[in-house]
């Protein structure tokens, strides 16, 4: 079954949150300028930071979504497909930017619809987020066992120097 063809993926309008569309087509230019994508990235985490007891319910997924970011912007991930970097920017960029229903200044309910936005994308890309997990858990493993190759070859020569 093709992508545009499983029901899980498919942008249903009428779970669309308000907002969405325009901030679909504006993150479309961040995946054309991974500066102009850094710089989104350092504002939501910004943003986040100050932000998180009212994002508890989307906390994790959207630090997910800020790592996945980071290293399709570096290039160390390449995992995802366009739609997927499209979807994640669009959560990010509805986040930091004010297409909101609910401003993030009214106390309680501002971050209301970003977390919606946000839970409604992590919906759409759930088996792409939980790849990126894996895709995590295994470089980390990887890195684990590269040091402690290392160090194991360098207590070596230094017996070897005794």
């Amino acid at each position: 079954m093709s992508e545009s063809q499983d029901p899980r993926k498919t942008i249903t309008e009428e779970l669309v949150p308000t907002g969405f569309h325009r901030a679909r087509k504006k993150a479309e230019s961040y995946l054309q300028d991974k500066d102009k994508a850094a710089n989104l990235l350092r504002k939501a985490k910004a943003k986040a930071a100050q932000k998180q007891g009212a994002l508890a319910g989307v906390w994790e997924d959207l630090q997910t979504m800020f790592r996945m970011l980071k290293t399709w912007i570096s290039g160390d991930y390449s995992g995802a497909s366009w739609r997927t970097i499209l979807l994640v920017v669009t959560a990010i960029l509805y986040f930091v930017m004010p297409f909101d229903v609910i401003p993030d200044f009214i106390a309680a309910l501002g971050f209301f619809d970003d977390a919606a936005v946000i839970a409604y994308i992590v919906s759409i890309l759930k088996e792409e987020l939980m790849a990126f997990s894996a895709w995590e858990l295994l470089r980390r493993e990887d890195q684990s066992s590269q040091d402690a190759q290392t160090h194991i070859e360098h207590h070596q020569l230094d017996e070897q120097d005794e």
